[in-house]
This record gives C-alpha cells, structure tokens and sequence, in this order.
C-alpha cells in the first residue's frame, strides 16, 4: 500500500502545482481585457466593451468594466487608436488596482465611428406599400400606405435600438384603399426577432370632380362649377370625366369641395343620365318624310335622358305633344 502511495506522490504533487498556477493566475487578474483589432462604434462616446471582451470572476466588477467610457470621438477624423496602455490607465483611475488587471489580444485598436443603420416607421411602410402594389397593381407613384399608429417605438428597447434589423411583410388576403391589418416580421440578420401585426391606412390616387361652388338642383353643371384633381383617397370612387358631369344636375344641394359621384347626379326613372329637366326650353324638329322644321318656343313638361320619350308643351299655342331626347336640349318631333 505504502508503495503505492509513493508512486503516486508525484504525479499528485504536480497536479497540485498546476493548480496552484492556475489559481494565482485567476486571482492575480480580475479583470481580463480581450482586445481587438478594430471596432466600428455607433456613439462618439466608445465603451470598453464596445473595443473589447471583459471577464471577471465578479459579475458586478465585469459590468462596470464594460460601462467604462474610455474616449469620446473626434467626428472630424475618420478613425482613432485606443491603446491597451491607455485603457490599464483608465481602469486604474476608475478604481481597479493594476495587479487586478490583464489585457491580453491586439496592443490597440483602431475605432471608427459610423451612424447606425436602425429600423424606422417608414421602412415598414415602404415595405407595406411594395406589399400593397403587388396585389392592387396600377401605379405605384398613386398608392400611399401609412401605419395608423407607431410601430417601431413599440418595439422593446433591446430590438428597436439593434443596427441593420430589415423588416418584411406578409400579404394579407385582401387590401384595396382603407384600413389593412398586416403581420410584420423584424429579422436580424438570418434570425426573427419580432412579429407583430399592424394597422396601415392606404390610400389611392385617382381622379376625381370636386365642386369649386355651390351646387344647385336647378342648375346644370358646367366647366366654370367643377375642377378634376388627383387626389389620394381611402376608398374606391367613380373617376369622372367631363363628358359624365357636365350638364348633369345634382339631386341635392353641394358644398364647395364635396367630391362628386355618379349617384350623386340626377336620373331618369329608368336610371340614365337626365340631359332635359322638366320646365326647360328645347330646340324641337319636327319631321314628316324629308321635310323637317323647327319649333320655338317648346317646353319639356319632364325630366328625360337620350333615347326618352318626353312629353312637350308648345307654349305659343298651348298644344302638348311628344318627342324623343336625341341630345341635350334636343327634341325630335316625328309627324305621321
């Protein structure tokens, strides 16, 4: 037993050594300072953990350390060099002793500065209008795509504030000028690190009339009343043309800058478009075979489109007749 005893004492003084060595190196350095080669920081103010890789056997000790500011950055000059020296230095006016300290790695670093690349409102809404071209097509210089509340401040400080996070978002089934509810992914890098859905107001451009004055029931259309714009809008309307206004007559008195639709005009019974309203002069021919005349001073006793029949009223002598509608103010009178 005793000489196996002895044959091992040897092997366990060394290992005792060993950690002998070990312990006092770990006790003789508290603080460890892995330094690199460069550093891209984005604050003029550079942190010891923003040039280096800290270790302590004391957590609180290891984030003091890393908190340390060690310079702040001229902007005027591209870069600057921090050596491991000075940064001893500095952890010994902070309050650490130098035989707690070891930099070890690069003998200094080279510390540019650069303005951070972070995620905005209007990256996602970038992204949410390519989203909303997609699917609606037309021109993409005519859709408008805003978040109704702010999306990236909602973000936990710790996502928001990471440089180069891209977002993406999915199509949704539907989306057409309104309101549209999108899911957003926030990636960093390879990884997601978010998703969460939002709200988005999208709007189109379209052309449309809009009253410059007040109108009238009684008072047909006409290009001194109505102005066509380009506006964006956050619903699907009738882009009307001069040929669909004027000369029509509202059903309802109009506001200056009320945007006109086609229900907003007045209508024949059977739906079209009134060209004659009831108690305007028209011009009647009148036409039996090839001989045609014309006839003054004739009353539409109703309101009528093209192609209506209407009935008439020759106020000279009182007769009534009918005519068919062939064009605004026109009547033809056909005599058997």
């Amino acid at each position: 037993m005793k000489k196996n005893i002895l044959k091992s004492l040897p092997r366990l003084l060394q290992t005792a050594v060993v950690m002998m060595v070990c312990c006092h190196t770990v006790c003789a350095a508290e603080v460890v300072i892995e330094l690199r080669n460069v550093a891209t920081v984005f604050s003029p103010q550079v942190l010891l953990r923003d040039v280096a890789k800290v270790k302590s056997r004391s957590v609180s000790d290891q984030i003091a350390a890393e908190a340390l500011e060690l310079r702040l950055l001229d902007l005027t000059v591209p870069d600057e060099t921090i050596s491991a020296r000075s940064i001893t230095t500095r952890l010994v006016l902070a309050g650490w002793l130098v035989e707690e300290i070891r930099v070890i790695g690069s003998p200094e670093v080279r510390v540019s500065f650069r303005q951070p690349e972070l995620l905005t409102d209007t990256v996602i809404e970038d992204a949410a209008t390519e989203v909303a071209f997609a699917i609606m097509g037309g021109d993409r210089e005519d859709l408008a795509v805003k978040l109704q509340s702010v999306f990236v401040q909602s973000l936990p400080p710790n996502i928001r504030d990471v440089d180069g996070l891209m977002a993406k978002v999915n199509p949704p089934q539907n989306v057409g000028p309104g309101r549209s509810i999108m899911q957003i992914q926030i990636w960093d890098g390879d990884r997601i690190v978010a998703t969460r859905s939002a709200a988005f107001d999208i709007r189109k451009r379209q052309t449309v009339a809009v009253a410059k004055v007040a109108l009238t029931r009684d008072k047909p259309i006409d290009e001194r009343s109505v102005q066509f714009e380009r506006r964006f809008v956050s619903t699907n309307l009738d882009e009307l043309d001069g040929s669909q206004v004027f000369g029509q007559r509202v059903r309802t008195n109009v506001v200056p800058g009320t945007i006109l639709q086609a229900r907003d005009f007045q209508t024949t019974p059977a739906g079209g478009r009134i060209l004659i309203k009831k108690g305007d002069l028209v011009t009647a021919y009148a036409r039996a075979g090839k001989l045609q005349t014309r006839l003054r001073n004739v009353e539409a006793m109703q309101d009528a489109g093209i192609g209506d029949n209407i009935k008439l009223l020759n106020r000279e002598s009182d007769n009534l007749f009918s005519g068919k509608v062939m064009s605004p103010g026109t009547v033809l009178v056909l005599i058997d």
